[in-house]
């Protein structure tokens, strides 16, 4: 079937993952507590689709942390002695 469609002048060809933006490029990001919109896993993907970095960890390197609710006070205080500001959800969806 996909011969006679090929004959006919269809082409098939395998669709790719594009960026939705670099509005994050070359930033690293982690992802903290619990939000109200959207998942975690939704919020890694939105920065990856935005290319940037998921960070899994606070360190130097970190340009912010997407803070929720019930961060944890050791990331905080980890973010805090770095000077490495934290995002609200709300702000980190109007950034997009």
């Amino acid at each position: 079937m996909l011969q006679d469609l090929h004959g006919f002048g269809l082409s098939f060809e395998a669709a790719t993952a594009q960026q939705a933006s670099s509005i994050l490029a070359e930033k690293t990001i982690v992802v903290s507590g619990v939000f109200e919109r959207l998942s975690r896993n939704e919020l890694k993907q939105l920065i990856e689709d935005n290319g940037g970095k998921v960070g899994s960890s606070i360190s130097k390197k970190t340009t912010f942390v997407l803070a929720g609710a019930s961060m944890g006070p050791a990331k905080k205080q980890k973010a805090e002695d770095f000077g490495i500001p934290l995002i609200s959800e709300e702000d980190f969806l109007k950034m997009l």
